[in-house]
């Protein structure tokens, strides 16, 4: 009889813990793509939400394509098309919502911008990863995004072969310091979220990306993805005025968006 409750109490502590992989991984993470074009997407990662604004991190050369005219008094902003995904506790998909979403700031040397959502509230937001924690080389790994559009957030595996990696490649962000992961993604996942495992709970560590290997063109290193770290995200919200000061053990914006971009 001890064995079977045994058993059982193993069998739910799995169950458990593949619900927690689904809520701190892969329901962060949201598809960002164009009302106007059909096709034309990628990823985002919820990392800020209150009762009535949502932050979503992404990728420059994600929503770049959106925005016309860029640093021209002639500027406009598309306003993006934003889907959050729900699952149930097996990782079946159970729901979405679609919500507009404004870009409020861009980074190209740091290839990362931020999306708001008014008017709108989650709970499933990403743990950033602490301060004084670091990132080590052979950790085990996981990237999500949406690949290829093809309406399923996926996930992969894989271990960080490299740290405080700068890479030379102009489409990364001269200014952006990577991890480099074996963890793949594909089209439409850049943007997404690369997580590492600590005491039980998942934290967010950077943006994957896909690796070129010559900018003018679409070849790719397939063995390779560059994750812009958690310390080059952090400098972007801080630059950009999007710094998250801890209080009562919830993450505040400060200041918050006091204005949308929409037309």
């Amino acid at each position: 009889m001890r064995l079977i409750t045994l058993i059982i109490l193993l069998f739910c502590s799995q169950l458990s813990a593949d619900e927690k992989k689904i809520r701190q991984m892969l329901e962060p993470v949201v598809e960002i793509s164009s009302f106007y074009h059909n096709g034309s997407g990628a990823s985002g990662t919820i990392i800020y939400s209150d009762n009535s604004n949502v932050l979503i991190l992404t990728n420059y050369h994600v929503v770049s394509r959106f925005v016309y005219n860029e640093g021209e008094d002639s500027e406009t902003r598309e306003v993006v098309r934003i889907k959050f995904r729900s699952f149930d506790a097996n990782g079946k998909q159970i729901g979405e919502n679609i919500k507009a979403g404004d870009i409020v700031s861009l980074d190209v040397e740091r290839d990362l911008a931020a999306v708001w959502v008014p008017d709108y509230s989650t709970s499933r937001v990403v743990k950033l990863l602490p301060e004084n924690v670091k990132v080590s080389l052979f950790e085990k790994t996981w990237s999500v995004g949406n690949p290829l559009m093809a309406g399923v957030t996926y996930f992969t595996t894989g271990e960080i072969t490299a740290i405080d990696f700068k890479t030379s490649e102009s489409l990364c962000g001269s200014k952006a310091k990577h991890y480099c992961s074996n963890a793949l993604i594909y089209s439409g996942s850049s943007g997404g979220a690369s997580y590492i495992e600590r005491n039980g709970e998942y934290y967010f560590i950077g943006s994957p990306r896909r690796v070129h290997v010559d900018p003018r063109d679409d070849t790719l290193l397939m063995w390779m993805t560059n994750i812009v770290s958690i310390e080059t995200i952090r400098e972007f919200l801080e630059e950009k005025r999007l710094t998250f000061i801890e209080m009562q053990g919830e993450y505040k914006i400060f200041p918050a968006p006091q204005q949308s971009h929409r037309d």
